[in-house]
């Protein structure tokens, strides 16, 4: 059936007019948002990218390339269900990532525990991998957080919707994993105002040193990881 544009028309008329109510919200969620509100919240977001994927995806057999797509991406997104009661996480490509409610500091500090994990697991699974004689990867971290609007959007009675971000956090969050590990030589990238919500708190943390500014804007890298984690990684996994 050819698309109706003169009822598109109509349809683009009517959600113009319409009245949208935002709301300040701690944790908004799918079952509340519906397409005549929206919400602002305290989100930060975390996204995780695969670095020269391009070239990743072309250097092996098609069995090969999906087994280790597979195995990264299931465990990310294990890692990040286990972060401050998640709103939404996702694949784009072999691009994973995720956001989080994040009204208080204290939840900040749970996402950067989560980017900790997700840097330490992929020593894990470089070693594996290479255990396999198969090539290790390398992936870029970048964190971001805001108090963002979110609306939900799509076609409504389709059944196809999803939740829309607007504001810095998710877009700090992906604009930082595109530059970690590649042009900035550390793998967890973060914004001054994520920076900022977990300085002087984080346990793993003593020194972010000083910050680095790309394209006029100040931003914090860094290679933390898990201890317990890492020191179980060199030992050869031995308990």
């Amino acid at each position: 059936m050819p698309y109706d544009y003169k009822k598109s028309r109509e349809r683009v008329i009517d959600e113009l007019a319409s009245r949208t109510q935002i709301e300040p919200v701690v944790n908004p969620t799918d079952s509340k948002l519906t397409y005549e509100n929206g919400a602002r919240s305290w989100i930060s977001a975390v996204f995780v990218d695969i670095r020269n994927s391009s070239g990743f995806l072309k250097s092996g057999k098609d069995d090969i390339i999906a087994r280790v797509l597979r195995a990264f991406s299931s465990e990310i997104i294990r890692i990040m269900k286990d972060g401050p009661n998640y709103l939404q996480i996702g694949l784009r490509g072999d691009c994973v990532y995720a956001v989080y409610p994040t009204p208080e500091n204290e939840d900040d500090e749970k996402v950067f525990t989560v980017a900790c994990y997700i840097n330490t697991f992929i020593k894990m699974f470089n070693k594996l991998l290479i255990q396999n004689q198969l090539k290790a990867i390398t992936v870029g971290i970048g964190i971001g957080t805001g108090n963002d609007l979110v609306i939900k959007a799509g076609d409504n009675g389709s059944g196809i919707n999803d939740i829309i971000w607007i504001g810095d956090a998710v877009v700090d969050a992906s604009n930082n994993c595109d530059i970690a590990n590649k042009t900035i030589a550390k793998p967890i990238v973060m914004s001054s105002a994520f920076f900022n919500s977990i300085k002087g708190k984080q346990k793993y943390v003593k020194d972010f040193g000083t910050p680095i500014v790309k394209n006029g804007v100040r931003l914090f890298a860094c290679n933390y990881v898990i201890t317990n984690f890492d020191k179980w990684i060199s030992s050869g996994f031995r308990e």
